[in-house]
């Protein structure tokens, strides 16, 4: 870890299960105005504490930065390429999807997210996409099952992925498996509003 100079780390949720590790590089660390399962002004009380920790509590929900970044990034003259494995050659980085090169001034190696889904290829064939997502409609159904059902991160039901989204969707859900077991109209379930990030971080804790 020698050449990583510091770390700005958004949401930083599951940092409460390891809050006695001391960093040993600057960490700012940016924390949603509130978490459905956990004190978020309890967990920054404590990591406050820490030597080489800043800490701030934004007014936006979890996943505030996921859209917004972008827009910021591109408006500051970043170039963003999304989905492009890149291999490091001498002091250029050549795409493996178009062999294009680049050169960077800073390196962010992000792994993303993978649904952990492979197994259905053979139990369920044909209800993946392309992404390893779960295909399903718009009542949260897996497509060609009348009573399957599959909800956020393995499924193409919302293309944003966070805890509190699971949590509204799993109501949802069990509504609309109460009404259709009652012979109930089921009602269209439209997809969940973000909130977006429009300036910069000015405030410290």
């Amino acid at each position: 870890m020698s050449n990583v100079s510091g770390s700005i780390l958004f949401y930083s949720s599951q940092i409460r299960h390891y809050a006695k590790i001391d960093p040993i590089f600057p960490t700012h660390l940016i924390f949603p105005a509130m978490e459905p399962h956990f004190s978020v002004l309890e967990v920054m009380q404590t990591l406050k504490q820490k030597e080489q920790v800043e800490v701030h509590h934004s007014t936006y929900l979890h996943g505030f930065m996921n859209p917004g970044a972008l827009e910021q990034l591109t408006a500051k003259g970043v170039s963003v390429h999304l989905n492009t494995r890149l291999v490091k050659e001498g002091a250029i980085y050549r795409s493996m999807n178009t062999q294009e090169t680049f050169k960077a001034d800073l390196v962010y190696e992000c792994v993303g997210m993978s649904p952990n889904t492979e197994f259905l290829k053979t139990e369920l064939p044909g209800v993946l996409d392309k992404m390893g997502l779960i295909k399903v409609d718009e009542y949260m159904r897996v497509r060609g099952y009348s009573n399957l059902y599959a909800i956020d991160d393995c499924s193409t039901m919302d293309e944003n992925k966070h805890g509190y989204i699971a949590n509204v969707q799993g109501g949802i859900l069990a509504s609309v498996i109460i009404n259709q077991a009652k012979g109930k109209r089921l009602s269209l379930i439209k997809h969940l509003v973000m909130p977006l990030l429009r300036r910069p971080v000015q405030r410290q804790v």
